[in-house]
């Protein structure tokens, strides 16, 4: 709901008739970014981080004002769909780092977790382990489910009576 919301009205104070809302890589990649350097800095930490965060964006959104202003919008016309390829490319790998840290990550102590807490069972190295293999597992499961479904829109499921027959299921259910 927020990012239908946010949508709308980046649309409509963007200054741009026809907006793609789906920028939700960068986006979180960036808040992920600046959360990570605003707990390393004293003088910011978690606390302000919102304050911070909420900054960065008006200040994001007058850069933009000014570039709409200045129809910066006819640079695009410049740039080749190559550099549309590379900057997915860059989201991708960006997301791949993230995925595998956190794989990884799965297989260590969380590093918030008390001393006194750390001779508890769910600490132990077999409980661990398990965890991590399961992560595995899921994002096996995952990657495995992403390639089989990647031609779905050519799929000669619901043609026919089976279309019916799916509507029919999905209105019983519910």
């Amino acid at each position: 709901a927020s990012t239908a919301i946010c949508g709308i009205i980046h649309a409509i104070l963007g200054g741009q008739p026809m907006m793609i809302v789906g920028v939700a890589e960068p986006t979180i990649i960036m808040y992920t970014y600046l959360y990570n350097f605003a707990k390393k800095q004293p003088g910011l930490g978690e606390r302000l981080y919102l304050a911070w965060a909420g900054w960065v964006c008006i200040w994001t959104a007058i850069m933009l004002f000014l570039l709409a202003m200045f129809n910066a919008s006819n640079v695009i016309s410049r740039f080749t769909r190559v550099a549309g390829e590379l900057f997915g490319m860059l989201i991708t790998v960006l997301f791949l780092q993230e995925a595998i840290k956190g794989i990884v990550s799965e297989f260590s102590m969380p590093k918030d977790a008390e001393i006194s807490d750390r001779g508890s069972p769910i600490y132990q190295f077999q409980w661990i382990y398990v965890n991590g293999l399961l992560g595995v597992i899921f994002s096996i499961g995952l990657l495995y489910s992403a390639l089989k479904t990647r031609r779905a829109r050519s799929w000669l499921y619901g043609i026919g009576w089976s279309h019916l027959y799916f509507i029919y299921l999905v209105v019983s259910i519910y």
